[in-house]
């Protein structure tokens, strides 16, 4: 998610609310490979092309799914798709027709020999996801700003089972325990600023929804200041949501937001590595890459006491309506670990906005001494602003950079370890231990190691 912008854009609402209703495949899509039968009464996209099906799926929502059939796994381009779908496991795979060659490496996938196989586990699927969509729409807590009774709500919102209606008096006094809220911007006596400064002193930071009949340029305004406070925002409209509007806003918020956090729980595939100090055997902390679920890491094996290091990115999917100050311990029991002892890892930190949330929980995870490592996959990332401005108290190399340092290491690459000792980073690599490489990255700095022991 872009935590500096709308979740959601007033042009993609638009384009979307061209659909009268969105279906299943609005937050499921399902894909194929060659047309399948013409009298399948299911709707999914064909693509006859392996290169297209790899760059479609690539771009694919969480919890897509995928028709494959024998034909594909003589395609030059089988490859390209097959480490996709490894770097992918949230995508559910069907297998249609003869069973793939052993060389076809398929991490997970179901295998259905006729088409009425093929159907009767694609309404499995089909009805799981929806069972998926409508306990999360029926538990959702939804409030709304608004001089309306709201007597006769949108049809959409009839479906949330938790929703509070509010007026500008109550507003600013009774709100709370909310994952969303709607203004109405219209509201007679909406103090929105002081509405919004108590729900942040209140440490509750529900989604906003934002709309009303006024200038664009007034919305845009409003967007940037409430913006500026730390809100994610879902959307921001200079009209009042139509029933097809609210459908698909409700639509893209599960598939955005909360699909992410119910796939998580259910991939495992990823194995968390051992940070150890230069030289020595001691086990440092345990690295928990991105897109390990919270009971994988709980299930690692390592001492009670021993600090665990996620992606920030994770803190989002687990808790995707934020984790409140006070509530900050759950972080470390959702992961079995003794409290104050995780720590976070982020990658690309030039897409951290300074008013993200991300930006805001590293800096009070820094002043509560946690430690933020900057995992570096290339020289195309080396920022000497980064390493300036953002609360970074550690840097790892990737195997490819560590390499290149001990083979012949660039100028770039050098100057960017020595501005990172500079500023009092420590340095670390990933490297499988031997003595060799121990002595030859000391030379450069090196502090720990990142690896299988």
């Amino acid at each position: 998610m872009n935590q500096h912008s709308s979740i959601l854009s007033e042009e993609e609402l638009d384009l979307l609310s061209g659909v009268e209703e969105p279906q299943h495949n609005a937050i499921f899509p399902l894909h194929s490979f060659g047309k399948i039968d013409p009298f399948i009464d299911f709707e999914c996209k064909t693509i006859q092309c392996v290169e297209e099906l790899s760059l479609l799926l690539s771009a694919s929502p969480l919890g897509s799914g995928v028709i494959l059939t024998e034909p594909i796994q003589h395609s030059a381009h089988i490859d390209a798709l097959l480490t996709l779908l490894k770097q992918r496991p949230d995508i559910h795979v069907f297998w249609f027709g003869e069973l793939p060659s052993m060389d076809v490496e398929l991490c997970f996938f179901v295998y259905c020999k006729d088409l009425s196989h093929l159907k009767a586990q694609i309404e499995h699927w089909k009805e799981s996801n929806i069972s998926m969509y409508s306990t999360w729409l029926s538990n959702y807590r939804v409030g709304i700003i608004s001089e309306f009774e709201f007597t006769e709500k949108p049809v959409p919102l009839n479906e949330l089972n938790d929703i509070k209606i509010y007026n500008a008096q109550q507003a600013t006094s009774d709100i709370k325990n909310l994952q969303l809220l709607i203004i109405d911007l219209n509201t007679p006596s909406l103090r929105l600023i002081e509405i919004l400064k108590r729900l942040i002193e209140s440490d509750e930071v529900p989604f906003l929804l934002l709309y009303g009949d006024i200038q664009s340029n007034l919305t845009h305004a409003i967007h940037t200041l409430v913006n500026t406070l730390g809100f994610s925002i879902l959307v921001c409209l200079s009209h009042t949501p139509t029933a097809s509007q609210y459908k698909h806003i409700l639509v893209a918020l599960f598939s955005k937001i909360y699909l992410k956090h119910c796939i998580n729980n259910q991939t495992d595939t990823i194995a968390a590595q051992a940070i150890y100090p230069l030289g020595s055997n001691n086990v440092e902390s345990i690295f928990c890459p991105y897109g390990m679920n919270q009971k994988q890491i709980t299930k690692v094996n390592c001492a009670y006491q021993t600090r665990k290091i996620v992606h920030v990115q994770s803190v989002f999917d687990w808790f995707p309506d934020r984790i409140k100050q006070a509530e900050a311990p759950k972080l470390a029991v959702s992961v079995g670990c003794a409290p104050n002892s995780i720590d976070f890892y982020i990658t690309q930190p030039q897409n951290i906005s300074k008013n993200s949330a991300s930006f805001t929980l590293l800096v009070m995870a820094r002043l509560n001494n946690t430690r933020v490592y900057w995992l570096v996959e290339g020289e195309q990332d080396f920022s000497f602003d980064m390493l300036m401005f953002l609360p970074i108290s550690d840097l790892i190399i990737t195997k490819d950079l560590a390499d290149q340092l001990l083979v012949q290491p660039s100028e770039n690459l050098l100057n960017f370890l020595a501005e990172a000792k500079q500023q009092n980073i420590r340095l670390g690599a990933v490297m499988e231990h031997n003595n060799a490489s121990i002595s030859a990255l000391s030379l450069y700095g090196i502090d720990f190691l990142l690896g299988q022991r």
